[in-house]
């Protein structure tokens, strides 16, 4: 969520330091979790810097192009996954407990960030856009306040290439609202859960005199 504004030379460059780093772990016999979520990072890093809107040509294609050896990389781990077998950059990150929030939810929260930047730099017409997201969302402003600090260069541009002036912000302002009433539906807000319970919770029983 949310785009670099490095290049993708930059990005890349970050990525091989990570990828140095957790090779010479795995060389050590010591391949520490803080080495691997620094590599998982760059990954996500390399892959963001590659979508953003700087680096895509009106046509659609890409201005600067991934390096062949990092497609490599991620199809191997995906051929892995394929026969059946976990890649060990994959298993070493599994852990109890880990929370359920997925790019989806993730591309929901960036989307209310977002529409308060789009508000606050004059694309929306909306003095209160926290407490239009918190309505939305069926969230908290404590939690709005949370995911702004979570996404601090989301842009409205991250969601909707090419557009700018009113229309962007026409567009962030319905995709916000959809993205709300799905994140209510998923029963993640503490009102959400009380709209939309979540289906694999019964109900309480009726109490009986």
């Amino acid at each position: 969520m949310g785009t670099s504004n490095k290049p993708l030379a930059d990005a890349w460059a970050i990525y091989e330091r990570a990828g140095r780093d957790w090779n010479a772990a795995l060389d050590a016999g010591r391949p520490t979790r803080d080495v691997l979520e620094r590599l998982y990072a760059a990954v996500i890093l390399v892959m963001r810097t590659y979508c953003r809107p700087a680096n895509i040509h009106d046509d659609g294609t890409p201005k600067e192009h991934l390096p062949i050896q990092f497609v490599r990389l991620i199809a191997n781990q995906i051929d892995h996954i394929k026969q059946g077998n976990l890649p060990r950059l994959i298993s070493n990150m599994v852990r109890p407990g880990a929370p359920g929030v997925g790019p989806h939810e993730r591309r929901d929260k960036g989307l209310a960030v977002a529409y308060i930047r789009a508000a606050r730099e004059g694309l929306i017409r909306d003095r209160h856009p926290v407490k239009t997201v918190t309505k939305f969302y069926g969230v908290t402003d404590r939690a709005v306040r949370k995911w702004q600090k979570e996404f601090p260069d989301v842009s409205p541009a991250d969601f909707f290439w090419g557009v700018d002036g009113s229309e962007l912000g026409e567009l962030v302002a319905y995709a916000m609202k959809t993205a709300g009433l799905r994140y209510k539906k998923a029963g993640r807000g503490s009102q959400g859960r009380v709209e939309y319970p979540r289906p694999n919770k019964r109900p309480k029983a009726e109490q009986t005199q």
